[in-house]
C-alpha cells in the first residue's frame, strides 16, 4: 500500500486548470501574467495534493516497520518457549 502511494505521488499532474465550463475546451489565458499566475496555481496546488499523498504513505511505511520489528522480535524470540 505505501509504494503504491509512493508512485502515486509522481503522477499528480501540474497542468493549469484552463477548461473553462461552457466553452467546449482548452482555453489559455492570453496575457502572459495571468498564464504565469495560472502556472503558479496549478504547481501549488499540485505540491500540496503530493504533500498529502506523501504524508499518507509515510504512515504505511511506519505501520509497516513496526510490524516488521514486532516480527523480528517474536521470531528471535521465540527459541525461548519452544517446547523441549
Amino acid at each position: 500500500m505505501a509504494a503504491r502511494r509512493w508512485y502515486d505521488s509522481t503522477t499528480v499532474s501540474t497542468f493549469p486548470d484552463w477548461d473553462y465550463s461552457g466553452t467546449g475546451g482548452y482555453m489559455e489565458p492570453v496575457n502572459s501574467e495571468y498564464r504565469a499566475q495560472d502556472i503558479q496555481r496549478a504547481n501549488i496546488k499540485a505540491l500540496l495534493a503530493i504533500a498529502e499523498i506523501n504524508r499518507e504513505a509515510a504512515r504505511w511505511t511506519t505501520v509497516a516497520a513496526i510490524f516488521a520489528a514486532a516480527s523480528s522480535i517474536s521470531g528471535a524470540l521465540s527459541p525461548l518457549f519452544a517446547a523441549p
